[in-house]
């Protein structure tokens, strides 16, 4: 994979929010992190048919923030991204990891998506995934037992785009399974709206 490679994705606004990271903000579009969240709110509220109350677009603002900030804090995914289809419940977040590809396809896709983890309540249900941009992956879906507890649902998807030589993961955590299953179709029309292209590519 060339340095200057990266993963495009075409997405419906109405459903989800691209989170900027490691953002240059007085030379960016949005002149500060504050401009970006107020702006993003409000578009959140639009497109779900309510109106911009000024209590609400603070709520949601610091909830971009905090989530903004915390995955730029994390090593989890390069790209992050939010489904948040309601703005009055809490969003579903989705992150993208992506390197040069590496060892035996097969392996290499299985150890991705986590497909034969041994720390799972149950073995994960795995299944072929493909799309048009990003080729023939996997699927797997995996229910984990957390510190408190709790169970939560992972969700992987992993694929090697040969064009690019790259590798390419999608992980998606909740303990809200209810919402995950709900969530599912418009996760997998996501990650069918993303590919591989050149830093110079016209998108």
């Amino acid at each position: 994979m060339s340095e200057l490679s990266f993963v495009f994705v075409e997405f419906d606004h109405q459903y989800w929010v691209d989170l900027p990271t490691y953002e240059d903000w007085p030379n960016s579009s949005w002149g500060s992190e504050e401009s970006w969240s107020r702006e993003t709110a409000e578009l959140l509220l639009e497109f779900n048919d309510l109106r911009p109350k000024r209590r609400e677009m603070k709520r949601l603002s610091n909830i971009l923030i905090g989530h903004r900030r915390a995955f730029e804090a994390t090593s989890v995914g390069m790209d992050h991204y939010l489904f948040f289809p309601e703005p009055h419940r809490p969003p579903i977040s989705l992150h993208i990891s992506y390197g040069p590809s590496e060892g035996d396809r097969e392996d290499t896709l299985r150890k991705l998506a986590h497909a034969d983890s041994t720390k799972v309540t149950s073995p994960p249900d795995t299944g072929a995934f493909e799309t048009e941009h990003l080729g023939a992956g996997l699927r797997s879906r995996s229910h984990v037992e957390l510190d408190d507890k709790s169970i939560a649902t992972n969700l992987w998807y992993a694929f090697r785009n040969d064009q690019h030589k790259t590798d390419v993961v999608f992980f998606i955590s909740t303990g809200d399974l209810g919402q995950l299953a709900a969530a599912e179709p418009y996760i997998d029309d996501f990650v069918r709206g993303a590919s591989v292209v050149d830093e110079n590519a016209e998108l």
